[in-house]
């Protein structure tokens, strides 16, 4: 197979003890899913996770038994994620993305996504006078993030995990004026789309 473009792409294969690798076309391991019993395995390659592969390889993926039992069956599915459901790089707070300045009675929204996964979103947002400031976020679906609010010195005033609707996030703070940072993640280093809104209490 190949693939030109962003060079990622997703193998996910579905049976008792399936183990997935991508090969080059030199027959070298690119990766492979953990060496282990598990139900749903997944591997993930791409320019994003690894610096190194081309934008545009020939793969061979195979999937085996990890271990000298037979399986009955499997599913294998390959697809190619559009990882572009929002603006890269906003990986630390000096490429944070500016979602605008906050006054009495305005309302901050932005969408985005942690793909892949362990990737991390910042966003930079200034307040004009003291507010009661909620930061949350929320989905379509049964995302887990976590949210981090961090002042102008990078110094973190306040995190939170499942304070939201679900397993979203919210923080509430008083914050005085001047700029401040936002941080979203997925939990356990999922992978998520999101709505993130900052507005007055």
């Amino acid at each position: 197979m190949s693939q030109r473009g962003s060079g990622r792409w997703r193998g996910l294969g579905r049976g008792l003890g399936v183990v997935a690798t991508f090969f080059d076309d030199r027959g070298r391991v690119i990766v492979q899913s953990p060496p282990a019993y598990c139900p749903i395995c997944a591997v993930e390659i791409g320019a994003g996770r690894d610096p190194g592969l081309a934008e545009k390889i020939r793969a061979a993926l195979r999937a085996e038994s990890e271990s000298l039992e037979p399986i009955s069956g499997y599913i294998l599915a390959i697809s190619f994620p559009d990882l572009d459901c929002d603006e890269e790089p906003n990986d630390s707070p000096e490429e944070a993305l500016d979602i605008g300045v906050l006054t009495s009675g305005v309302e901050l929204t932005i969408s985005g996504c942690i793909l892949p996964g362990g990737d991390v979103d910042y966003y930079a947002v200034v307040v004009e006078e003291p507010l009661d400031v909620v930061v949350e976020t929320s989905g379509s679906g049964d995302g887990d993030s976590v949210i981090s609010l961090y002042d102008g010195e990078k110094e973190e005033i306040a995190r939170d995990d499942d304070g939201g609707e679900g397993t979203w996030s919210k923080i509430a703070e008083l914050l005085e004026p001047g700029a401040y940072y936002l941080k979203v993640e997925a939990y356990g280093g999922g992978t998520i789309t999101y709505d993130l809104s900052v507005a007055q209490a």
